[in-house]
């Protein structure tokens, strides 16, 4: 019944000085776990992210030639 407590209650205790203390999860947490959990979506959209920046340089760089004429 007690373990059953700790684990619905996020209770951590501490083997040293036998506190107890509650475990925290920060936003920073959560999102580390999400990119752990879902690395394809994560891989896809930094992918996709980098081929836009590319896109956006090619594209200036064929504004300025174009300019040059």
């Amino acid at each position: 019944m007690e373990y059953t407590k700790d684990i619905i209650l996020n209770v951590q205790y501490d083997e040293v000085n036998r506190k107890s203390s509650f475990l925290k999860r920060t936003s920073l947490s959560k999102c580390i776990e999400k990119i752990a959990k879902h690395k394809i979506i994560t891989f896809s959209l930094l992918f996709t992210f980098c081929l836009i920046i590319v896109d956006g340089m090619l594209i200036t760089n064929f504004i300025k030639i174009l300019g040059n004429y």
